[in-house]
């Protein structure tokens, strides 16, 4: 795309222009196909695996954006783990360096055919002499986010070759006379299809589950996105959409944890190897798809960046998850509200990004200014369809709103204030204050009732019930302590009948579905009474077992940690977006 001083003159009045493919945020961010980006900036944001998806260089050492021109390059699953040479990593850039792999560094060069490596193998330069340049997006060593190439959705790989059509081997004595030739799937090209059946059941009998506050028929991520998934398993391999795409996404995320939970060694390394190539293809498929002005593909496109976000459950690498919800929210704004209307599955992928999106901007807004102001559109009450975020998160629909009213006041506030405040610094104005204190008062009366559904699941009705209940809790404390800065023995009382909800929910056979993460954390981090704290350890415990999530065990770890901090003098109503940024910064509260 040219620069806007390259661009042509404006069309006349008279003439209807077509709707432009997505291209990022703005036309002058947008680089040609097959361009790197320029120095010091943000290439792509994932781990990356060219020699499992082809990686073509001309003399400057950048990407080319062709196709099936170079022979295949060996399987992750088959190649020599001691093989692998990754790339050096700048000085400056490896202050807060993670264990391989973690998304939270990003690179512009690749050596060819990597595997994983070993935790015990050190990291050097590629073998071709080139310096491969990595950006912390972590936000712990200075580096700022807001680069030119995150606002053009540099998030995603840039010029990656995705894997060539392989041929068609047909069985022994097969002559194909009156036979149309079977298509060659995308599935047929994957190898090793005996581990990565056991990707897929995991994914079916934990990971699916896991994911969703509700389990069974109640959960789209099982009844909506597995099918398009299938989908996209069982397309031509000539053919690139977002189905395929979020098929590799959930092959990546199903991977990942399968990987987390193995206790052989070698086990585990083949999962994580089959994670990464899935999640590379997986990223690819979906740039090429991201930029299209085919509404077809706009609900896989969306699902495959709910798995994106909802990955980090499952990796917890640092703070990348921002950039995912960012670029993301920039895309969604991108294709308008009007598209999401058409169907009830496309409603469903719309709404529930919709309200990921609004909880986790409440994490954000409160601790962090720098670039976080994005707009996503929040509109409920125009939305044709029926509300259906209870029935995924048992999320009730005026608490949904509320807590967006929330975010609006503190994005207000931040933009009448100097940019450089502080969190600690904000104050917000008379005139805010009582909107706030009358914010308050709504959400007073806003008790969940018993949930209706003309689907009889009692089950499933109590547990909706439950979670309502823990919703309407931590919002009540995120409205006293985060903009009112109540004092944290004055909300005691909500934590303890809020945990009465939350212990009710071990009661209930819900399999490997957990609660989101939201209301639970902001539960747990205003508990102070020290009758409570146990009591709330042993919930976050059997959330961590149940769901075989890293997210959990982490997320009680810094519990703890902010729990003791407390402890010290003068630090009782420590903020915990004050206490560290390791909870808008690592943490996903979804």
């Amino acid at each position: 795309m040219a620069s806007p001083s390259q661009n042509p003159a404006p069309p006349a009045n008279d003439q209807v222009q077509p709707k432009r493919p997505y291209a990022g945020s703005s036309a002058s961010n947008a680089r040609p196909q097959g361009q790197s980006a320029p120095s010091g900036q943000v290439e792509c944001g994932h781990p990356q695996l060219p020699g499992a998806l082809g990686d073509n260089r001309d003399s400057q050492g950048r990407g080319t954006a062709t196709r099936a021109t170079s022979p295949p390059q060996p399987s992750l699953a088959t190649a020599s783990p001691h093989s692998y040479r990754s790339p050096q990593i700048v000085p400056n850039h490896l202050d807060d360096h993670r264990e391989f792999p973690s998304p939270a560094w990003t690179t512009h060069h690749f050596e060819p055919n990597p595997v994983a490596r070993e935790p015990s193998m050190t990291i050097d330069a590629p073998r071709d002499g080139s310096v491969a340049h990595l950006v912390n997006t972590t936000g712990q060593t200075g580096v700022d986010e807001r680069t030119e190439a995150y606002r053009d959705m540099s998030w995603l790989p840039n010029d990656q070759q995705l894997p060539p059509k392989q041929p068609f081997l047909a069985p022994p004595g097969f002559t194909g006379a009156g036979i149309t030739e079977p298509k060659f799937r995308h599935l047929d090209g994957l190898s090793d299809h005996a581990s990565r059946c056991k990707i897929l059941e995991n994914w079916i009998l934990r990971l699916c589950d896991a994911l969703n506050p509700l389990p069974g028929i109640l959960n789209p991520i099982r009844t909506v996105f597995t099918p398009l998934a299938l989908e996209g398993a069982q397309e031509d391999a000539s053919q690139s959409t977002g189905a395929v795409a979020l098929f590799h996404m959930i092959c990546s995320a199903s991977g990942f944890h399968l990987s987390n939970t193995c206790e052989i060694g070698d086990e585990r390394r083949k999962f994580e190897r089959l994670a990464l190539e899935h999640h590379e293809m997986g990223i690819c498929y979906l740039r090429e798809n991201i930029r299209t002005d085919d509404e077809s593909q706009y609900a896989p496109i969306l699902a495959s960046l709910i798995i994106c976000l909802l990955t980090e459950d499952i990796t917890v690498n640092d703070s990348f998850w921002r950039i995912h919800i960012r670029g993301a929210v920039e895309w969604v704004n991108h294709v308008g509200v009007e598209y999401w209307y058409q169907t009830e599955s496309a409603s469903m992928i719309y709404q529930m990004f919709l309200c990921m999106g609004t909880l986790v901007q409440s994490q954000i807004l409160p601790g962090d200014r720098s670039g976080y102001g994005w707009d996503l559109r929040f509109n409920l009450e125009s939305h044709p369809g029926p509300y259906l975020i209870e029935s995924i998160f048992g999320l009730p629909k005026p608490i949904l709103e509320v807590i967006h009213r929330m975010n609006d006041i503190q994005k207000r506030a931040q933009e009448q204030q100097h940019p450089e405040n502080t969190s600690a610094d904000r104050t917000f104005s008379a005139e805010v204050l009582k909107e706030i204190d009358a914010l308050e008062f709504e959400l007073l009366l806003m008790m969940p009732s018993p949930w209706e559904s003309p689907i009889s699941i009692p089950q499933g009705k109590q547990l909706i019930y439950h979670y309502g209940y823990t919703y309407y809790y931590a919002s009540l404390l995120y409205l006293k302590r985060t903009l009112k800065g109540v004092p944290i023995r004055e909300v005691q009382g909500l934590v303890r009948n809020a945990l009465q909800h939350i212990e009710a929910l071990k009661t209930l056979e819900a399999g490997h579905s957990t609660p989101s993460l939201w209301p639970i954390a902001n539960i747990a981090l205003e508990t102070h009474s020290p009758e409570l704290r146990p009591r709330m350890l042993a919930c976050i415990d059997f959330f961590s077992k149940q769901s075989t999530l890293l997210m959990w065990g982490k997320f009680g770890s810094s519990v703890r940690g902010l729990w003791t901090r407390r402890q010290s003098p003068g630090e009782e109503n420590l903020s915990w977006h004050a206490y560290s940024p390791i909870f808008y910064h690592n943490y996903v509260f979804i």
